[in-house]
């Protein structure tokens, strides 16, 4: 899965990184932080949850005082907790 952020501006303002600001304590999840490509870093099998909640931003690498950024919500939903299928639920704003 993927998460995607578009900046129409030049420079470091225009550059976006990613990052799981929380809902991973477990360290079940990665997401690159130049692409915002979420993947499954743990097994999920046999895990006690079957809904997995995170919380997702997107920043531009503007000095701090100048930095934009926004946060979503992703849901990941286990089917089947002793299966690999899932779910993902996110909304969309297109």
């Amino acid at each position: 899965m993927q998460t995607i952020a578009f900046v129409f501006i030049a420079g470091f303002n225009g550059l976006v990184e990613y990052g799981i600001i929380s809902g991973n304590a477990r360290g079940h999840f990665m997401i690159r932080p130049d692409s915002g490509v979420i993947t499954v870093r743990k097994s999920l099998v046999n895990t006690s949850h079957a809904i997995h909640e995170l919380s997702v931003v997107a920043y531009d690498l503007a000095p701090p005082s100048d930095r934009l950024w926004t946060y979503t919500n992703i849901s990941i939903i286990l089917s089947d907790v002793n299966d690999v299928s899932f779910e993902l639920v996110m909304p969309s704003y297109w």
